[in-house]
């Protein structure tokens, strides 16, 4: 997810002036679009995300997210643990999730090639040095390598993670090197060609991180350029302030996204409780669910499953729905909640 670097400063500047650009629409214009609230919305939680200890899943978590109502699970198939020495594959926890998953009804986005390689890290560290050519030589044999295996299990594979927002994880600590659009691009080139090779009815999501400016931009250059299937946005609209009804601005993003003729789903979104309420989380679920039905949204995955002590940033260590000994906020019962109430 995205973490700005802004000074407290900055922010309550933000608050008290209300420059920061951010609308917050009245409750009379978002309505439930109950077209989209079927068996066809995918339900979704962003379940394992950085391979760290705390994230790691156990059987009975797989029963927690079943009961709740949730159908979907968006999982980082860490390059970092599959291959963590050059051409030495290790899939035996991702055979577990994959197993686990078939066995309670959950279905699997699996997101691929995150090419985080700083302090959270995702990628082997023999990666580091290589070249553009030699990376995405290697990325694309993991990708085939895990599309291959999981094939009839899964379909539908996300490719790298906000691609678009490179500087910003560079900030943040999160890529360390050289990166650049044009390498980005060939990364994203190489995996799409390794998933449809590897399996032709596989479906691509490309995500697209809608907190930064020039998204669209991007988005455009990526959809004439990038061969993939529906656009997953990843979008933070209460980074800065803690107002929940700001998640109705993601309505413009998916709006935005939906005008390239590709299904959208609200790949990742999220709103942290450090320093701030579990209502307000709760209610962020309510109205994130509320924008992406009214928008036309194929789905929503709310990051995430389980707060994470491991995590570098203080407000990372605490976007669960979750916490980390499974005791559940009141967002995970609004979720539950929400889901029920359309089905």
């Amino acid at each position: 997810m995205k973490q700005k670097t802004l000074t407290l400063a900055i922010c309550l500047l933000f608050a008290l002036t209300g420059l920061s650009g951010l609308k917050v629409r009245s409750q009379t214009e978002v309505n439930f679009n109950e077209e989209w609230a079927g068996d066809d919305f995918m339900w979704g939680l962003v379940a394992y995300h950085i391979p760290f200890n705390c994230y790691e899943l156990r059987s009975e978590d797989f029963r927690i997210i079943a009961d709740n109502g949730i159908e979907w699970l968006s999982v980082d198939f860490a390059w970092r643990l599959i291959e963590p020495r050059d051409e030495v594959y290790d899939f035996s926890y991702y055979d577990f999730i994959v197993s686990e998953a078939n066995r309670n009804g959950l279905k699997i986005i699996a997101k691929i090639g995150n090419g985080y390689n700083g302090n959270r890290p995702v990628v082997p560290d023999w990666t580091k040095d290589l070249s553009t050519e030699r990376y995405v030589e290697e990325i694309s044999e993991y990708t085939k390598k895990v599309v291959r295996r999981y094939k009839g299990s899964i379909y539908k594979y996300s490719i790298e993670n906000e691609p678009n927002e490179i500087e910003g994880h560079v900030r943040n600590g999160w890529r360390v090197g050289e990166w650049n659009e044009e390498k980005v691009f060939e990364i994203l080139k190489g995996l799409s060609r390794s998933v449809r090779s590897s399996d032709p009815r596989a479906k691509i999501i490309l995500s697209v991180g809608t907190c930064s400016s020039g998204w669209e931009t991007w988005l455009r250059k990526a959809v004439s350029e990038v061969d993939f299937d529906v656009i997953g946005i990843q979008s933070y609209p209460c980074i800065f302030l803690p107002n929940p009804y700001l998640a109705r601005n993601v309505e413009d993003d998916i709006g935005i996204a939906r005008g390239y003729g590709k299904d959208v789903i609200v790949l990742e979104t999220g709103y942290h409780t450090y320093l701030r309420s579990q209502q307000n989380q709760a209610r962020y679920i309510e109205e994130i669910s509320r924008a992406a039905l009214n928008a036309g949204a194929k789905g929503v995955f709310f990051y995430e499953y389980l707060d994470g002590p491991d995590e570098p940033l203080e407000s990372e260590k605490q976007f669960g729905l979750l916490k980390n000994n499974r005791e559940p906020k009141l967002a995970w019962l609004k979720y539950g909640e929400v889901i029920g109430g359309y089905k």
